[in-house]
């Protein structure tokens, strides 16, 4: 509303920094707002808590089970559901139930019953295992011991929407070494990063088959990935790194005012 753009245009104004979690926001707010007052500062992620060494798995023999991995929240209204991975699945489960009988999707967050009730529509209960809300440790330790984790961070229609969609739990993800299935934005901000493993693809909510093909072709892989080539990328999203970069931005404005 112009009440809310008049209110914003205000509040940002009268503001020295404002710091910005994506892109996206500093284009919105830049055209409200002076832009030399933004400073790109994402969320990022603690690299003390994804360390190898903090996290104690046991070594198990997998028996040729796929694990599929998602940790956190969906929002069915607004545009993060589950629907068209579950479709995908149950596509792969028509198709080739030999591959579909490897899959276990565990999941670990709030939304316990409606990712219950999705994966009972489509017919592939069976292969889901529910964690239920599980402490930070817990869900790395899931995430750790996956052989694809799945980010869904918008299925809705509009390809603009979405884009600038980044969680603490992109970032650890993207840390972990591990393949990732991507529902989203084609022009989500960190694409370029997700897929500079050269494994890890961005679908779009609609791209069924091929997200069906994909699935069956990665789970084909002879043995379980492990793609670190994206961590010296990271580095600059570390909680440390982002502190610094802080730090600097402000010591340099204050400088200024002198």
């Amino acid at each position: 509303s112009s009440f809310a753009r008049r209110a914003t245009k205000k509040i940002l104004d009268n503001c020295d920094l404002i710091t910005c979690v994506n892109h996206q926001m500093i284009d919105d707010y830049s055209l409200i707002a002076n832009e030399a007052k933004y400073l790109y500062l994402p969320n990022g992620y603690d690299p003390s808590d994804i360390e190898a060494k903090n996290i104690e798995l046991k070594a198990k023999e997998k028996n040729n089970i796929f694990n599929i991995v998602y940790t956190g929240s969906f929002y069915p209204s607004s545009g993060c559901d589950i629907i068209g991975f579950c479709t995908v699945v149950k596509n792969l489960k028509n198709q080739d139930h030999e591959a579909y009988s490897r899959i276990i999707f565990s999941y670990a967050g709030k939304d316990s019953k409606y990712v219950s009730a999705e994966f009972n529509k489509a017919g592939i209960a069976g292969c889901l295992r529910d964690y239920g809300l599980v402490d930070r440790r817990k869900a790395l330790e899931l995430q750790y011991d996956a052989d694809l984790l799945l980010l869904i961070t918008y299925t809705g229609d509009n390809p603009d929407i979405g884009k600038g969609v980044l969680t603490g739990k992109c970032y650890e993800y993207l840390s972990s070494c591990k393949p990732i299935l991507m529902i989203g934005s084609k022009k989500w901000e960190l694409r370029t990063l997700l897929e500079s493993d050269g494994i890890s693809r961005v679908f779009r909510a609609n791209e069924l088959e091929s997200m069906t093909n994909y699935l069956r072709e990665i789970m084909e892989m002879q043995k379980t990935q492990e793609i670190c080539s994206r961590q010296e990328r990271l580095k600059g999203f570390e909680y440390p790194n982002l502190a610094l970069k802080l730090f600097e931005e402000l010591t340099r404005r204050w400088s200024n005012t002198r």
